[in-house]
């Protein structure tokens, strides 16, 4: 067990269980969450080794849902991501648009584009040259015209180069941390734009998305841009390749390539 684990994995797993199955099991835990996976699946017989050796830790310390064990903080944090990404999917949009322009888009590109004007969420996804930069683009200069937009990423590299490729539309760009001001101690109001648009959301952590999801108000959009099979961020699971590998629907997968024809 020893060799397996980080120092700190056993020092959390013995503070909390003096059987060894229970150690093995909550230092597996821990090392998950340090990954940056929100939660550790379980197969059947470790579920039931879980229910017994974990049993005074169930529900205080640790929450067994189905075959997945969670750390009790990161059980919270997830049921506040999907509640208000159910809140902010079933409304209905507040604000109508104008009629799209579709013209030089892909088909998926299009139905990708028309998809975000009937749906309050709604996420995009692709490869490298699939043309996902270009699509911002163009969401923007089509929604800017009768909505407020915010374009928003959780890097300032990632935001500089989106100034630099979105030119037209008038729009709002900026770090996660600036739009929802993280570093204020005071609670973060709702958001007033009409539509937010996430780019890089494959390396938005989990805490900062879900601090995202509820500072949307009621009836606006939120699109998420991304490529779903790059790698999450270090400290916390995204949950936009789960949300995408879920396969509930809100979702475009873009494959054509236009590395040749047009630059991502």
């Amino acid at each position: 067990m020893e060799d397996e684990f980080h120092g700190i994995d056993l020092l959390f797993a013995r503070k909390f269980s003096a059987d060894p199955e229970g150690q093995i099991v909550l230092a597996r835990l821990l090392r998950s969450a340090r990954e940056g996976e929100l939660s550790l699946t379980l197969r059947p017989e470790e579920g039931l080794i879980a229910q017994e050796k974990l049993a005074e830790l169930l529900n205080k310390k640790v929450v067994l849902e189905e075959n997945r064990l969670y750390l009790q903080r990161h059980f919270a944090l997830k049921c506040r991501f999907y509640a208000d990404l159910e809140r902010i999917r079933r409304a209905s949009v507040d604000k109508e648009v104008e009629e799209m322009d579709l013209s030089g888009l892909s088909k998926e590109q299009a139905e990708a584009l028309l998809c975000c004007t009937a749906h309050s969420f709604w996420m995009i996804t692709g490869g490298p040259g699939t043309g996902k930069s270009y699509l911002l683009a163009r969401l923007i200069r089509e929604f800017s015209r009768t909505l407020s937009v915010v374009v928003t990423a959780p890097t300032g590299k990632a935001t500089a180069r989106m100034r630099e490729l979105l030119e037209g539309g008038s729009y709002c760009a900026m770090t996660l941390h600036r739009l929802l001001q993280i570093d204020r101690v005071e609670s973060v109001e709702k958001l007033h734009y009409d539509l937010i648009l996430v780019d890089e959301s494959s390396m938005v952590d989990i805490t900062l998305f879900t601090k995202l999801l509820s500072c949307i108000r009621t009836g606006a959009r939120l699109v998420l841009v991304g490529d779903h099979e790059q790698l999450p961020p270090v400290e916390g699971a995204s949950y936009f390749r789960q949300l995408v590998e879920e396969g509930a629907g809100n979702t475009t997968i873009l494959k054509q390539s236009f590395r040749v024809e047009r630059e991502e």
